[in-house]
């Protein structure tokens, strides 16, 4: 590469198709496998991901019709299903796109779909999100066009990450097998049912059904703690992204000087610190102020005081060798040292998800094998 940028992430593109393999593994032969790439591939580059496993995976999941769109102008031809609302007045754009499945949980918009157009109902068994309610399910399937090409009924599950209590996620499944009961009696019979995401195909695999959806587990991540705990020796993830910067000032401060704004941190003693070009404007948030870590040659190095719009200071005291330029880790592996997205999730007091996909877009992504 001619040109480094300051700030960028790594992708792997064999830790993504050693995933998808993994995961393959985990469910019954013949069961499609759909890769969720929605929300720019959960932080690690829509196309790009799709590009990489589109050989590996069975279909993709997005969460808007533009989304499959940009998959298509990519020329990725693998069947597409929008799992958000699509406006019926670009119903007809969604059909000519070919191969492109949309979710409808709405009476009046089963009417509205062109003939050929295949759709899959969602059926809401307690997540109280998208999908027609359980208790409506029945009328809405028996007013709905005999021309209807209704290829699934699905549903999402609202507790499965609860490993003390599975009595909500079994009414769900409860729920949806009355569902699908209501279809068979109505002779409405999908080709496809499936409700299991990536925590289900961990947790519920007779489950399995003709289809899984599995997101984050394809990018070698972790729901939670738990899973990683209860399945990290028998399921082998390889996170994807790796979030990197540079050293881009150092100092030394002494005893007791003042970081950051709204000075809400001294240190407490003599300090060589530095600035690295990340803030939350990069996805880095706020709530890892005096909180975060990150590495510099192999040793963690804490965040000191408020994190600002584009930069953060570390405390590089442990790393009398650091010079300006010196390559920092913020998610990933640097010599014997990791910091995980896990890790960064539970400092900010959040979910790994939203620790991957916050990161912004503008960002370079370089992917390597």
């Amino acid at each position: 590469m001619a040109h480094q940028p300051d700030t960028w992430l790594e992708l792997s593109r064999s830790a993504a198709v050693a995933n998808a393999a993994t995961i393959r593994a985990l469910i019954n032969p013949g069961v499609i496998l759909l890769s969720v790439i929605k929300a720019n591939g959960y932080g690690h580059g829509l196309v790009p991901m799709a590009k990489i496993l589109k050989q590996h995976i069975d279909w993709f999941g997005v969460f808007t019709l533009d989304e499959a769109i940009e998959l298509r102008s990519a020329g990725i031809r693998n069947p597409v299903l929008v799992l958000g609302r699509t406006n019926p007045v670009r119903f007809a754009q969604a059909k000519r796109l070919g191969g492109v499945r949309l979710t409808l949980c709405l009476a009046e918009e089963l009417r509205r779909v062109p003939q050929g157009l295949a759709v899959h109902i969602k059926v809401d068994t307690g997540l109280s999100r998208l999908g027609v309610p359980a208790a409506e399910f029945e009328a809405l399937l028996a007013n709905a066009p005999r021309s209807l090409n209704i290829e699934g009924i699905y549903s999402h599950l609202a507790d499965a990450e609860n490993f003390k209590d599975d009595s909500y996620t079994h009414q769900q499944f409860v729920r949806f097998e009355n569902a699908l009961a209501q279809a068979a009696a109505l002779s409405k019979n999908p080709e496809l049912t499936h409700i299991l995401a990536s925590d289900g195909i961990l947790r519920f695999p007779e489950q399995n059904r003709q289809l899984v959806r599995c997101g984050i587990l394809l990018y070698g991540l972790w729901p939670n703690e738990e899973f990683e705990k209860r399945y990290g020796t028998t399921v082998p993830l390889r996170p994807v992204l790796s979030f990197k910067s540079r050293l881009m000032s150092i100092k030394t401060i002494p005893k007791g000087t003042k970081v950051g704004y709204a000075v809400t941190e001294r240190v407490k003693r003599d300090s060589r610190v530095a600035v690295v070009p990340v803030g939350y404007r990069d996805g880095y948030g706020r709530t890892l102020s005096s909180n975060g870590v990150m590495l510099v040659r192999g040793v963690r190095c804490k965040v000191l005081g408020r994190i600002s719009m584009n930069m953060t200071v570390i405390d590089i005291t442990a790393v009398p060798a650091a010079a300006v330029g010196d390559e920092v880790v913020l998610i990933g592996r640097q010599l014997n040292a990791e910091i995980t997205a896990l890790e960064l999730a539970r400092l900010s007091g959040t979910i790994t998800y939203e620790v991957v996909t916050r990161i912004n877009p503008l960002i370079p992504r370089i992917y390597v094998n």
